[in-house]
């Protein structure tokens, strides 16, 4: 019988080992996968801190030329108001540069007044038909002449006085 208790001591004592040693294997390729996964984690997280830092330094540059862009919009549209006001001026000028021509002769321009019967006659044409249309430009300049007369007429009036 001790041979029998010795044998089955022995064959526990294998199974065991065996065991053991399947547990060991385990461990360490569980050991083994956990060191890649780390080793993985660590490459990625360093991937992705290095797309990090070039995207924000991308970012920047975009920010910046974006910031260049809306200060040339800017400086663009003081010069172009700057040139709307000069031109204004001028124009100013002109207008009161012809003014002054006509005071002293106390007429009123008739260029105006005709002018403004040709855009009342440009605006009848979409509704009138061609003959139409001409008698009333006649009509108009006429009657623009007629009250640059009357005009004429009451300035030597008030002038006498």
């Amino acid at each position: 019988m001790e041979s029998g208790k010795a044998q089955l001591s022995v064959i526990n004592a294998w199974k065991e080992q065996k065991i053991t040693k399947v547990t060991n294997k385990t461990e360490k390729k569980l050991l083994e996968i956990s060191a890649w996964e780390k080793k993985q984690t660590t490459k990625i997280e360093s991937q992705l801190a290095n797309t990090q830092r070039k995207m924000d330094s991308k970012k920047k540059e975009k920010a910046e030329k974006l910031r260049s862009k809306k200060a040339a919009v800017h400086a663009k549209a003081q010069e172009k108001k700057a040139w709307v006001q000069t031109d204004a001026l001028k124009r100013s000028s002109m207008q009161k540069t012809k003014l002054l021509r006509f005071k002293p002769r106390d007429r009123f321009p008739t260029s105006h007044l005709a002018a403004a019967s040709d855009i009342i006659c440009i605006n009848l044409c979409c509704r009138l038909s061609p003959i139409t249309i001409t008698y009333t430009c006649i009509v108009l300049r006429v009657f623009s002449y007629l009250l640059v007369l009357v005009m004429e007429q009451i300035i030597v009036q008030l002038s006498s006085y």
